[in-house]
């Protein structure tokens, strides 16, 4: 069954069929992590011989944010979670978005590797990749026979057969054939690779939203400038408390928040954006707030919408269509029917805060005055 249109590029000398098959029965997350790694090695090491366990520590760096920042789950069999816990993967504030964050988690990594439950990844996956190169052969074979059929099908046949690789004590030895091939289209076929992730990712994710932006570390988010503007004009215009604090908010001392954490929604959509206290912000971080606040939220929005009267075309634009694309409310609900639009946003953020529960996030955050 061919699941996508998107097809590798062709070869006279080389099994692309046999490639286009290595991540059909995924079952769990470590071929496609195993073949991202891959190729990160190959852009940067420049040789065709790699290392096992710089492939499975690049495979953990892949893995971290996806599984310990937005929470994704990898599948009942997966797990990678269980091995990021023992190399300490867990412990790192992975919310602080910055290069120097993914450098934390590759120094963690290999400080942590060898006493971690890591090695476990290279059980299976080196030698279920070669799997469709050798299908005839290994028919029948149970799984702990399949391993040492493979490493020697892969190393007699390897100038005949051509498999992507084959597989020494620590290391991988690519065919001259397919390293050329891989690094002459290394970026269709990450592209690819990233593709069968992505599907993978949403079968065992089914009801959480925008998981193509949680492949990587999202290291520059979208600007919230226009949303700040709109937000100064409306709080010099409307005095307006916080949600949390119940403290008058101005220009000056508010933040602007993801009232669902942006590391689940992946979006800014103005009906998710919420002025509230710096200090609020700080304390909530990552978690979702009680669902008592979210009567508050909206009401200070539907204040907002009478609002957008007072601005121009231009500005109530993205506004408008933020809440017809998120809430399915129609632009004349929206200028003329606060109270539907009201009770959509309410059913929203209930749902919200119900899947991103079920997915792992901390729920029923509440606001509390820290005292020394």
């Amino acid at each position: 069954k061919k699941e996508y249109a998107m097809k590798l590029p062709l070869s006279p000398n080389l099994s692309i069929s046999a490639l286009s098959q290595i991540f059909q029965s995924t079952t769990n997350s470590y071929k496609p992590l195993f073949f991202l790694a891959l190729l990160e090695e190959i852009k940067t090491q420049n040789t065709s011989v790699l290392t096992l366990e710089s492939i499975t520590k690049k495979m953990l760096v892949l893995a971290s944010y996806p599984c310990c920042y937005f929470n994704l789950g990898f599948g009942k069999q997966d797990q990678m979670l269980a091995h990021l816990t023992s190399i300490g993967i867990v412990n790192i504030d992975l919310s602080l978005l910055s290069h120097k964050t993914v450098t934390r988690i590759e120094h963690i990594i290999n400080q942590n590797y060898s006493n971690s439950s890591a090695y476990e990844l290279l059980k299976y996956v080196p030698f279920r990749l070669l799997s469709p190169f050798f299908t005839k052969e290994l028919k029948g074979l149970s799984d702990g026979q399949k391993n040492a059929k493979t490493k020697e099908l892969a190393k007699l046949n390897f100038y005949t057969t051509k498999p992507l690789y084959k597989i020494q004590d620590h290391t991988i030895e690519l065919h001259p054939n397919w390293y050329e091939y891989l690094v002459n289209n290394l970026s269709i076929v990450q592209a690819w690779t990233e593709l069968n992730w992505l599907h993978y990712l949403q079968k065992k994710n089914p009801n959480t939203p925008a998981i193509c932006n949680k492949l990587y570390p999202p290291l520059k988010r979208e600007s919230l400038i226009t949303q700040r503007k709109f937000w100064d004009a409306f709080l010099t215009k409307n005095q307006t408390k916080c949600i949390f604090t119940d403290q008058i908010l101005t220009v000056d001392n508010y933040e602007l928040d993801h009232y669902i954490p942006w590391s689940y929604v992946g979006h800014n959509q103005y009906w998710n954006l919420i002025p509230i206290l710096n200090t609020a912000n700080s304390s909530k971080n990552n978690n979702i707030p009680d669902k008592k606040y979210i009567t508050t939220l909206t009401e200070i929005h539907k204040y907002a919408i009478r609002f957008l009267n007072s601005l121009s075309i231009k500005q109530q634009a993205q506004f408008i269509e933020d809440f017809m694309l998120g809430l399915q409310c129609s632009e004349q609900d929206i200028i003329q029917n606060d109270s539907i639009v009201q009770s959509k946003q309410i059913k929203m953020l209930e749902s919200l805060t119900n899947m991103a529960a079920l997915q792992g996030f901390s729920d029923s955050w509440s606001y509390s005055v820290k005292t020394n």
